[in-house]
């Protein structure tokens, strides 16, 4: 059998909308074509891709309804820290990483609400496979993917310069300046779009070929995400196939080591400034204050980085991408970017903007007043 006919589908595009029962599917006309998925795609309760009522179908849309809320909710709230620190001209390092964070958990929640409806429309046949449909579900998944990398290093580096506000409150006013603050933001980003640069070039949509007629989990497609040939299979292809891999490791598993060790360092130095606080004063009052604030956000993303774990160990060890999983990600990712939505600080943004525009709005009134005034007493004296 001639194996240079295989063609290798993505796992994480192709696959994962493709009813197959094993890793390798041939032609039924010809044997030697043949697709061939590493991982599958399967609901956890069993049933088909087309039994679009059944109850893995139900948990994806009802999913992808919580999506849906929450990720509106992530692009009001973080569009309003954008504005409001922006609008503050606020030089303060932290807010400069806040800043840099909203913007990409904005881009987070608006391409997880594209990418995620594009997946259950597919689930549930809700659109056809054609070329518009396939690129709007690849962009948008590699889009929420890219943003999700950003705003977890994002947040990965605020955590770290929390923790070290708590831990080194005066180092870390040398560490953390204004411009070297800047400068690990965009760090953060240049290094996130490395990361994902094998994601856009390994993978691009394309014609189903007409040798593919006869396998049975393509008769849906007209068009499908496969393996760029851009560069044919040579050195550089190679090399972005192994650095991709390194990437799903990166992206899926680092995070939720680090945030646990500095939630456990945080816990710890939080304890022991609790304990000082008695006996120094008001500076470890504020460092305890510090902590406190600083521990929920710690455990905020240690929670929602559980969910990407367990789905890339799930398909790592079995083979098998569930596709309850894969929506409960896109629902971790807006939940993630939209935590300060559930957060008190955002009414007090609220508020903040709310006074700025109402004070934009008075002192313009102020100075049309003054001009009239102005105007009325100059025509009185003439």
């Amino acid at each position: 059998m001639d194996q240079n006919t295989d063609e290798f589908l993505p796992e994480m595009l192709t696959c994962q909308i493709m009813d197959l029962d094993q890793q390798r599917t041939c032609s039924e006309d010809d044997p030697s074509i043949c697709i061939i998925c590493s991982i599958l795609g399967k609901f956890i309760t069993g049933e088909s891709i087309y039994e679009v009522g059944a109850t893995g179908h139900m948990v994806c849309v009802v999913l992808w309804g919580l999506t849906i809320i929450i990720g509106l909710l992530g692009v009001f709230t973080n569009f309003l820290i954008v504005i409001v620190i922006r609008r503050m001209n606020s030089q303060r390092p932290f807010d400069i990483l806040i800043m840099f964070l909203a913007g990409f958990d904005l881009l987070c929640c608006g391409s997880s609400l594209i990418g995620t409806t594009m997946h259950v429309a597919l689930y549930q046949f809700w659109v056809s496979r054609d070329f518009a449909t396939m690129q709007w579900f690849h962009k948008s998944t590699l889009v929420t993917l890219f943003g999700r990398t950003t705003s977890t290093y994002m947040a990965m580096l605020i955590t770290l310069e929390r923790f070290l506000v708590i831990t080194f409150p005066i180092q870390t006013k040398q560490w953390f300046t204004s411009r070297k603050t800047t400068i690990m933001a965009v760090a953060v980003i240049l290094v996130s779009i490395l990361l994902n640069t094998p994601r856009f070039l390994m993978f691009e949509v394309v014609q189903k070929d007409d040798r593919y007629a006869n396998i049975t989990a393509l008769q849906d497609f007209t068009y499908i995400i496969g393996v760029t040939h851009m560069f044919g299979w040579n050195t550089l292809c190679l090399f972005l196939e192994k650095f991709g891999d390194a990437n799903e490791h990166l992206d899926f598993l680092a995070p939720l080591p680090v945030l646990l060790v500095l939630s456990i360092l945080s816990y710890y130095e939080g304890s022991e400034i609790a304990k000082q606080t008695k006996a120094v004063g008001h500076e470890a009052e504020d460092r305890n204050r510090g902590g406190e604030a600083f521990l929920p956000v710690v455990i905020a993303y240690f929670s929602t980085n559980i969910v990407p774990f367990v789905h890339f160990f799930v398909a790592y060890f079995t083979d098998t991408f569930y596709r309850e999983l894969n929506i409960a990600v896109g629902l971790s990712i807006v939940v993630n970017a939209a935590r300060p939505a559930f957060k008190k600080e955002t009414k007090a943004l609220g508020a903040k903007w709310y006074n700025f525009v109402l004070g934009q709005n008075e002192t313009n009134a102020y100075r049309v007043n003054n001009v009239n005034t102005g105007t009325g007493s100059s025509s009185g004296n003439i």
